[in-house]
């Protein structure tokens, strides 16, 4: 009994310091524009400019190819289910809340972890066992400036667009696909499914959608961070930093879901 209570103690501890960690890493770099000097901007922007475009462009070939795939095999089987039983009408709805809502922002996030997480983690455990980080400091540069706050900006904002184009690729790919096997189903027209999309269906993804590449940016480079001295920590660090982000945005997805089905039930 007293080994459970020190375990549940103990992943206790971890979490609170882990929050407290992130939510002190978070305000350093919210402050940092307010305090820098100057040094610093074109670097910013320049690190800014790289991060979304590994984030964003470059991951563009495998989110269009994830989201036809995905968009296929959910809108197929279920238009067709709902069909067969007669509640074909509720074929929008249920993409709506399936796809838009729930597994899209999830499925994302995945592939923004292990493209851009493990890789801002593994890249900033690099830089702080060279010395870069030290040097910069040397040199006057503020690094929650030019190292920390790009990422942040960069991987939030690639995520967010990233999520745009994934639920566009999914939908019109789902729709072409069960079309062509369902040529006859009136309640696949495009227009029901704009008449079905509330505003608050895609205010609820596109949050998510920030939250989530917030959350990812904030552990991967916190996790980078972490490294004291060895170059053995590093795959340990950005195998830290994936599991944290996964666990984060999976709770995170849970009480936004849960805010937007209280909001809509009152």
């Amino acid at each position: 009994m007293l080994t459970v209570i020190d375990y549940l103690g103990n992943i206790t501890f971890r979490v609170v310091r882990l929050g407290s960690g992130l939510l002190g890493f978070a305000y350093s770099a919210a402050r940092s524009p307010f305090v820098e000097r100057g040094l610093g901007s074109r670097v910013f922007g320049h690190v800014l400019r790289k991060q979304v475009y590994f984030t964003g462009i470059q991951a563009l070939p495998i989110i269009f190819i994830t989201a036809l795939v995905f968009g296929s095999t959910l809108i197929v089987p279920m238009a067709f289910a709902l069909h067969m039983v007669g509640m074909t009408s509720l074929a929008w709805p249920a993409v709506i809340f399936v796809l838009i809502r729930q597994f899209s922002p999830l499925l994302l996030a995945i592939i923004v972890i292990a493209r851009s997480g493990a890789a801002v983690a593994t890249e900033i455990s690099y830089m702080k066992l060279n010395n870069e980080l030290q040097a910069m400091d040397a040199m006057g540069m503020n690094t929650d400036y030019i190292v920390v706050l790009p990422r942040l900006l960069g991987i939030t904002v690639a995520t967010t667009v990233l999520y745009i184009a994934f639920n566009v690729f999914a939908i019109l790919g789902g729709y072409a696909v069960a079309k062509a096997a369902l040529l006859e189903a009136r309640f696949l027209d495009l227009g029901i499914f704009f008449q079905t999309l509330h505003i608050l269906d895609i205010a609820e993804g596109v949050i998510k959608a920030v939250v989530f590449g917030l959350s990812i940016a904030m552990v991967s480079t916190y996790q980078g961070f972490t490294l004291k001295r060895s170059m053995t920590e590093i795959p340990q660090i950005a195998t830290r930093g994936v599991v944290q982000s996964i666990l984060l945005c999976f709770i995170l997805n849970f009480i936004i879901t849960l805010v937007f089905l209280l909001g809509r039930g009152s």
